[in-house]
């Protein structure tokens, strides 16, 4: 596998099939879009850019993640197959890259925005680096401070620029606790001594179902009218994730169904 190619190592890594494919649009990219509105396709293309100068520099992390201490721990890399190298100078190409659509984002949306995204990624990416480092990795809670920092920041680079500081948090917040948190919850029972979660299937799906249930009257709290803008924002986004998590059940639950009488 070529290192060296921006954005093989993800698809390659995280949507190497189709339901990777389907799984990495609808969680990481669709919600975002939905902040924004699809009915704005200014900033719908904005998003788009945002979200992919977002992954050019988060692939870094990844590598490094992936590659650096990829043995470490128990835990293998994502990597299929036997890969030799590093992790910095893959980076390379990934920053020409980036710098490629630095360039891009000012044209569309001016130079303090753009200014604006490139620090928001350099902070994603520092975090992600953290999390990575021998030192977080020695030092409990170190790794699930950064893997919680980085399930509320992630998403930052390609959505700030765009709504704003406020609006942005606010979305963030919300696909925090109607997505991240469940991540969190599960990296946290996984990672620190419960093995009944490994062995349970789709273990962060029903975590998900019931924290979005636990959240419910968040999305329908009748806010005043000046929060209207962030009522809706969360209302959108409940059912979202409420609907794909649904339907994931389901899918997996009559997969068993028609193995099991095959």
């Amino acid at each position: 596998m070529n290192l060296n190619v921006p954005l093989l190592y993800t698809y390659e890594t995280r949507m190497n099939n189709y339901r990777g494919l389907l799984g990495y649009l609808s969680l990481d990219l669709v919600p975002l879009l939905l902040v924004v509105g699809i009915t704005s396709l200014q900033d719908v293309s904005n998003i788009l850019l945002l979200f992919l100068l977002w992954l050019t520099l988060y692939e870094i992390g990844y590598l490094f993640n992936d590659l650096k201490d990829r043995h470490r721990a128990g835990e293998l890399n994502r990597t299929p197959g036997p890969v030799s190298g590093n992790w910095y100078l893959p980076a390379i190409p990934r920053l020409v890259l980036a710098a490629v659509i630095v360039w891009g984002v000012a044209l569309r949306m001016g130079w303090t925005k753009a200014v604006v995204a490139v620090g928001l990624n350099l902070f994603v990416l520092a975090l992600l680096f953290c999390h990575s480092s021998d030192f977080v990795r020695r030092h409990f809670p170190g790794r699930l401070i950064t893997f919680l920092a980085l399930a509320l920041f992630k998403y930052s680079p390609a959505l700030v620029p765009v709504t704003g500081a406020i609006k942005g948090a606010s979305a963030l917040l919300m696909i925090f606790l109607f997505y991240g948190m469940a991540r969190v919850l599960n990296y946290t029972l996984r990672k620190f001594g419960n093995e009944n979660v490994e062995l349970s299937p789709r273990a962060q799906t029903k975590m998900q179902l019931g924290i979005l249930t636990i959240f419910s009257p968040l999305a329908f709290f009748p806010y005043a009218s000046a929060d209207r803008a962030i009522l809706l924002q969360a209302r959108v986004l409940w059912i979202y994730f409420f609907a794909i998590t649904l339907l994931s059940l389901m899918a997996f639950f009559l997969r068993r169904q028609l193995a099991g009488r095959s």
